[in-house]
């Protein structure tokens, strides 16, 4: 059985807590779904960023 693990950067961490934050939900009391969603909304928010800031010229 293979297990996946998923490291996460320090700059993934504090994205995801403000994308909980900034719904009001308390990292500590985020369900498992809350969670996942704020961790996609970071990660393409982040994506994002760094496109927009390779694109500047």
């Amino acid at each position: 059985m293979m297990a996946y693990v998923i490291i996460k950067t320090d700059q993934q961490k504090a994205a995801e807590t403000k994308v909980l934050k900034d719904f009001g939900i308390n990292q500590r009391n985020a369900t498992r779904e809350q969670r996942e969603y704020a961790q996609e909304i970071a990660r393409r928010t982040l994506e994002l960023k760094k496109d927009m800031e390779a694109r500047k010229i």
